[in-house]
């Protein structure tokens, strides 16, 4: 879902709200579910907690296939870049 841009009101700046898919909350529901619906945990009978770890631990090693982010741009060039988008003082 994309951002909903709102009407500014004259002599306002515009607002922007983040999808409500967006949130940290949002995300650990779906990964429940995921969790859930794919693992087949829901209304799964493990016969001791170690079962249900075991469980949820096997289904993160087969669905966790992320890599670190590797930051690439320099201090400068972001600088750069902001200082040209810059707004000017006369407006």
């Amino acid at each position: 879902m994309s951002p909903v841009r709102q009407r500014p009101r004259p002599g306002r700046r515009d607002v922007w709200s983040s999808a409500t898919s967006s949130s940290w909350l949002n995300q650990g529901e779906r990964w429940f579910r995921d969790l859930t619906d794919k693992n087949r945990c829901a209304g799964g009978i493990f016969g001791s907690a170690p079962d249900l770890i075991a469980s949820i631990e096997k289904y993160m090693a087969v669905t966790n296939n992320s890599k670190p982010y590797v930051w690439t741009a320099t201090a400068e060039s972001i600088l750069a870049k902001s200082s040209e988008r810059a707004p000017s003082s006369t407006e």
